[in-house]
């Protein structure tokens, strides 16, 4: 299992990062843009969260893209 997962906006939900906590991922890197909560805007602050997005799915993508071509 990996200590930590990213993914962009549009895959965040409650429920995924429950899951993801209860098969042992440790660290869930998956922004929530509409948070009202101040202490969901903290932990997105974290300098671990920060850096799983600068890591994120984007790289991968264009990787994924070139190959596909």
């Amino acid at each position: 299992m990996p200590r930590s997962v990213t993914a962009d906006a549009g895959f965040y939900s409650k429920t995924n990062e429950k899951k993801l906590g209860e098969l042992g991922v440790r660290k869930v890197s998956v922004p929530n843009r509409n948070t009202q909560s101040e202490q969901r805007r903290t932990h997105q602050k974290k300098r671990w969260f920060k850096e799983g997005q600068r890591t994120g799915c984007k790289g991968g993508i264009s990787v994924l893209k070139g190959v596909m071509v």
